[in-house]
């Protein structure tokens, strides 16, 4: 089976906060990997593949603080653990977050 990811993905646990688009409630998640493009979550509500997302997280050891906006694009739940897992497309983003997520994934040691 080819690899369509664009971009090198980290396995990662970071604490991301979410809410949908321009809504006031916002929820947790943990991260299961990132790359510059996108992210995956685990989160134990369901969320609608097209769904738009305002994500913030901060990545470890002083690298930046990300704000983006990302759209859900597929959603995976796994019974025996009572979560889902949904696999998150960034479509706004800073530049220089853009080049912060790069340099990062770049650097880690991690690479699926």
């Amino acid at each position: 089976m080819q690899e369509r990811r664009r971009h090198k993905r980290i396995n990662i646990s970071l604490d991301v906060e979410y809410n949908m688009s321009r809504e006031q409630a916002s929820y947790g998640a943990d991260s299961k990997n990132l790359s510059q493009s996108g992210i995956c979550l685990i989160t134990r509500s369901s969320l609608i593949p097209g769904q738009i997302l305002d994500l913030k997280f901060t990545l470890p050891a002083g690298s930046g603080k990300i704000k983006v906006t990302g759209k859900v694009i597929w959603e995976d739940y796994i019974s025996e653990k009572e979560y889902y897992i949904n696999g998150i497309e960034f479509i706004e983003i800073e530049r220089s977050d853009v080049e912060l997520l790069s340099k990062f994934v770049d650097k880690a040691t991690f690479i699926m």
